[in-house]
């Protein structure tokens, strides 16, 4: 872990490299929503969030780790990304998750 801070660091981002590395506990997960998956990659999070949004389900991501990092330089992540819904949509959008086979 600390290698990987120090090499961040290094390459001028040590502020993105505290903020992915640090202790973080979803003190603000009641104002994201409810977690309902996690995508294996970016990919899959993307195909998720278009079914969803396609039912009328607003949803939101949060990339798992280093996945942060990845995601702002590659464009891709395969840490996982979690994917959050309303507390209110929840029950729909597990079934939209049913529907495309992924529940």
């Amino acid at each position: 872990m600390k290698k990987r801070f120090l090499l961040l660091a290094w390459f001028g981002i040590a502020s993105l490299a505290a903020a992915v590395f640090a202790d973080s506990k979803d003190n603000n997960a009641a104002e994201i929503g409810t977690l309902i998956y996690t995508a294996a990659d970016t990919f899959e999070a993307n195909r998720i969030i278009a079914a969803l949004e396609s039912a009328g389900i607003p949803a939101y991501t949060k990339d798992n780790g280093a996945g942060q990092v990845l995601h702002i330089y590659a464009g891709y992540s395969s840490f996982g990304v979690q994917i959050y819904v309303p507390k209110d949509a929840e029950l729909t959008a597990k079934s939209v998750l049913e529907e495309m086979g992924i529940l």
